[in-house]
């Protein structure tokens, strides 16, 4: 009888490093199909809101407010009235429920709009599912999913072109009480932000025309100038002079960090390829890297600066 000859210890060893090769491609291409999946969704979700902000400028000849608020500019803290630009286009976004549910006698804070607050709605939620911060309505405790926490929102409209509070003389096409017409978006609705998405979701929820919905591009995506920020007792000499937005958000609602309450912040993702999804006026949506020329993507905040921007640079 013939012996029966059994692996040696070094080809077991390397039919094991083929299975590790093969199941580590293999997962390689389940998670880039994933994130592929989620980029397409989120740009899905923004063009759902590109489209109703579009019925809503036919119908209204003027796009939504920014925030809705007589006192200014807008304080990134609970009270006032502060409805946001999402409120005005619920409808559009087939949310006829929630928008009957809200009392427009009184604020977005105010306990008779709880249930409207309260309501998260699919479309404004990036599937990639970035962080959240505290909650203004539970102190400030860590975000914890629960019934007091309101609807996020992944999306915001731009305000402006620099770090500024959220006012009546910004630059963007939603801030305080704003009234834009498609003929002031001079610049050219395909050369003009309309919204994108936020690195942290804010737990001041979409129903508030503050941070949570407004941001600017005077910040780098994906990142924070602290030298463009006021700190309020807080020592900021440590601070590099670039962070990643999801660091200084970390440190403000640690309180590590104490910011004016004015502070909006700029755009960001947590999607792969270091960039962000953005919405523009004439409908489109791109993928905006962050290593994007940050004097053209300030141009691309303000509707009517008259620069000339090349097409091929964003």
């Amino acid at each position: 009888m013939r012996n029966r000859r059994g692996f040696t210890l070094i080809e077991l060893l390397v039919v094991m490093a083929i299975i590790a090769v093969i199941i580590a491609l293999y997962l390689s291409s389940l998670v880039g199909a994933r994130s592929a999946a989620q980029r397409i969704q989120c740009m899905n979700n923004l063009k759902q809101i590109e489209l109703a902000l579009q019925n809503y400028l036919s119908s209204c000849n003027v796009l939504p407010s920014g925030s809705y608020d007589p006192v200014r500019p807008v304080a990134n803290e609970p009270g006032g009235y502060k409805m946001s630009w999402i409120v005005s286009i619920l409808p559009y976004l087939e949310q006829w429920g929630v928008q009957k549910a809200l009392d427009y006698q009184h604020g977005a804070d105010d306990p008779s709009n709880q249930t409207a607050r309260m309501t998260s709605i699919n479309s404004l939620i990036c599937p990639n599912g970035s962080p959240v911060g505290r909650n203004w309505f539970a102190g400030t405790a860590p975000y914890t999913p629960g019934a007091f926490n309101p609807g996020m929102s992944s999306y915001a409209g731009c305000h402006h072109e620099v770090e500024s509070p959220i006012d009546e003389d910004n630059h963007g096409v939603f801030y305080l009480n704003s009234h834009v017409r498609e003929s002031d978006v001079t610049d050219g609705l395909s050369q003009t932000i309309f919204v994108g998405e936020v690195p942290w979701q804010s737990c001041a929820g979409w129903i508030s025309g503050s941070r949570a919905t407004l941001r600017n591009t005077g910040h780098p995506i994906n990142s924070i100038f602290p030298g463009s920020l006021e700190f309020l007792g807080a020592d900021s000499s440590r601070l590099r002079d670039r962070l990643s937005a999801i660091e200084l958000y970390q440190m403000i609602d640690s309180n590590e960090l104490e910011v004016v309450p004015t502070f909006v912040g700029g755009f960001g993702s947590s999607h792969v390829g270091d960039g962000a999804n953005f919405g523009f006026g004439d409908g489109s949506v791109r993928f905006l890297r962050a290593n994007i020329d940050q004097a053209v993507y300030r141009h691309l905040g303000h509707r009517s600066d008259g620069e000339l921007i090349d097409g091929e640079s964003y």
